[in-house]
């Protein structure tokens, strides 16, 4: 008769060359497992930030190609600012757009952020939409170009711009 948890002479169990073996492969599959999710976790988080980044820059072209359309007047314009009236809403406004540069660089609209996380920003003006631009505002300018940059995932420079020639200046 046999006493529970003992071998006899004929049986055999696992060796510790054994065990030791199949703990290692066990760590290799774990290790190629655990890349793999680090892998796709990026990626994930790489689509995130590029998509939320990407509708942040649409929002905000569009708001400032909106803007830009209806301006009746502009006061001032440099590379980094424009102070301009326009008539929206059938009420003249005064309105400006400026570039806060660093540190924590942004666009601004009235003082309130429009695009944050800006590394690059210009504006630059012209009489024709394929004409000569130049970085101040001058009378019987009509076209407005701005060019801005921003920072995406692991450091990437992206640059946008939008160009508009307003109907009624």
């Amino acid at each position: 008769m046999r006493s529970a948890g003992l071998l006899s002479r004929g049986e055999s169990g696992f060796t510790l060359i054994e065990m030791i073996a199949a703990i290692v492969i066990g760590a290799v599959i774990l290790a190629v497992a655990g890349m793999w999710i680090v892998n796709v976790t990026n990626g994930y988080l790489l689509t995130r930030q590029s998509t939320t980044a990407a509708f942040k820059v649409q929002a905000a072209t569009l708001r400032l190609e909106k803007e830009f359309h209806i301006i009746t007047a502009v006061s001032s314009g440099s590379a980094t600012r424009l102070d301009y009236t326009n008539d929206r809403g059938g009420t003249p406004s005064s309105h400006t757009l400026a570039f806060s540069g660093p540190p924590g660089s942004t666009i601004q609209l009235d003082g309130k952020t429009l695009l944050d996380d800006v590394s690059g920003f210009k504006l630059t003006y012209s009489s024709a939409y394929n004409g000569p631009f130049t970085t101040g505002w001058t009378p019987g300018d009509k076209v407005i170009n701005l060019a801005f940059t921003i920072s995406g995932f692991g450091g990437a420079q992206n640059t946008f711009s939008v160009r508009v020639r307003s109907e009624n200046l």
